[in-house]
């Protein structure tokens, strides 16, 4: 998606000679991602939305309580147009040091 396309550029251009991989365009990948950060990642960026069959499959703020759990020592960053009180709370306390 285009989407998808500005996200891998603007990381690449901001963060130049770093590996940048993007995950989430299937369902399956989701586990593939989660294998890739604890493997290689120090910056995970997680949409908290992901929306698969147009309906939401899978919460970022699970899969970062998933990788904190398998021992993810990184930053956890979460995306989402959701940034009400409550919303903040939530990705907080699942682990995001940053709501972006």
């Amino acid at each position: 998606s285009s989407q998808r396309l500005l996200l891998r550029h603007a990381l690449r251009s901001h963060f130049e000679g770093s590996s940048v991989q993007i995950f989430g365009e299937v369902a399956e990948e989701t586990t593939q991602f989660v294998s890739a950060a604890l493997s290689n990642a120090d910056i995970a960026i997680l949409d908290q939305n992901l929306e698969y069959e147009g309906h939401v499959s899978c919460l970022g703020t699970d899969l970062m309580k998933e990788l904190l759990e398998k021992g993810f020592r990184g930053m956890l960053c979460i995306r989402s147009s959701n940034t009400a009180a409550a919303d903040e709370v939530l990705y907080r306390n699942s682990g995001a040091h940053c709501i972006v």
